[in-house]
């Protein structure tokens, strides 16, 4: 989506996003047919499980387009250190001639160099990064949700379906296959809801577990693969909880499920902290800012 590509090249690279929509339609539509409009009435289960389905529902949208059309960091020049050897390639780039903070990564798809750089993501068409990585996670918190509460809805509604098809006499006895299908249309895209939910509650399931183990560490997918302890992480915090905080939110747990995303004096995109070097003052990683400090218009000379 960002980067120094040809126009046609992000037109390519935003067909995947189109099977995620595709599959959020399918689980909505089976939803609002199968179970929400269903003609049954009110019950306790709808009251209990159409709330947070309407809401996961919406933030899963809301989450994968903050995801998909926010800059996940573009390196600023005047909030980097001037002693920077070329040489070092994890601080300078070679492929964008041009120096980079730590915990920055060259993306070959976007052709740029991404602030703390977790991975590029063809479903939301682009990086996840510094500025859009607690959108994505929100976004597989909330679809896996969704999923789950729409599969066992749908679940439950299909052990109520009556999968007898009406055979009418004489001509009509004899139904083609055509027939059959259209007769079954509606049991027949019940079963796909509901196996898509599963499917998806499974896949995206797994990608927020795997993201939350991470970011507990206070680690990106890339550095996870490169370490073979997380106690080798500079990084880490020993408080799992204070590591999620420093992506989530610091203010207030509540802050956690609302996408918006503000900087902190653990984590501003440019500079991060390591606690094994806090007495280090030379140490440019590590910075102790008053509460007052708008760590965003941090510069370094």
């Amino acid at each position: 989506m960002f980067g120094e590509i040809p126009i046609s090249s992000k037109l390519y690279n935003f067909l995947p996003v189109l099977p995620v929509y595709c599959i959020i339609i399918i689980v909505n539509i089976s939803m609002f047919k199968y179970f929400i409009f269903d003609g049954s009435g009110f019950s306790l289960l709808k009251l209990l499980t159409i709330p947070p389905f309407l809401i996961c529902s919406f933030m899963t949208v809301l989450t994968h387009s903050y995801s998909m059309f926010t800059d996940p960091g573009k390196v600023e020049p005047n909030l980097l250190p001037t002693e920077v050897s070329t040489n070092n390639d994890e601080l300078f780039c070679k492929k964008c001639n041009k120096r980079r903070p730590a915990r920055t990564h060259h993306c070959r798809i976007c052709q740029r160099c991404v602030l703390k750089m977790d991975h590029h993501c063809p479903w939301v068409a682009n990086c996840v990064g510094y500025n859009n990585q607690k959108y994505f996670y929100q976004f597989l918190f909330y679809s896996t949700l969704g999923d789950f509460i729409a599969f066992l809805c749908l679940l439950f509604r299909l052990f109520q379906t009556d999968f007898t098809v009406p055979v009418g006499t004489g001509k009509q006895t004899q139904l083609t296959t055509w027939d059959l299908l259209y007769l079954m249309r509606d049991p027949i895209f019940l079963i796909i809801g509901t196996m898509t939910a599963l499917a998806m509650t499974a896949a995206i399931g797994f990608l927020f577990f795997f993201q939350t183990h991470i970011i507990s560490k206070n680690q990106t997918t890339l550095e996870n693969k490169s370490l073979k302890d997380h106690r080798d992480n500079p990084y880490y915090h020993h408080e799992g909880i204070h590591n999620l905080k420093i992506v989530l939110g610091m203010q207030s747990f509540y802050e956690w499920f609302i996408p918006v995303f503000n900087p902190n004096v653990y984590n501003n995109g440019h500079f991060y902290t390591t606690p094994r070097d806090k007495d280090n003052q030379n140490n440019k990683n590590y910075l102790v800012l008053g509460d007052d400090v708008d760590v965003s218009q941090i510069v370094i000379k």
